[in-house]
């Protein structure tokens, strides 16, 4: 995977500055930033969380995910040993 410098060098090539003559590191950076953030919402990581239960409770809160940005799919009951697919 390529370092943001990396990065700002490809960008520089294709917009044909390679000198920076017209963009800032800080101009590209915000915009390769925006991009990456657009295309997250549009194709986002996927991961599996687990969250203990407990006996008589129905709701769980869901903060202790980082980065959750909606739910898929939840196996329960989840056997990490042999988990099943699909749920």
């Amino acid at each position: 995977m390529s370092d943001l410098n990396e990065l700002l060098a490809r960008v520089r090539r294709e917009l044909k500055d390679p000198e920076g003559a017209i963009w800032t590191d800080e101009e590209l950076t915000q915009h390769i930033r925006r991009a990456l953030g657009a295309y997250t919402r549009v194709d986002p990581l996927r991961t599996v969380g687990e969250l203990s239960t407990s006996a008589n409770v129905r709701e769980y809160s869901l903060a202790d995910l980082a980065g959750l940005m909606e739910v898929l799919d939840v196996w329960y009951p989840y056997d990490p040993d042999s988990p099943t697919y699909p749920p």
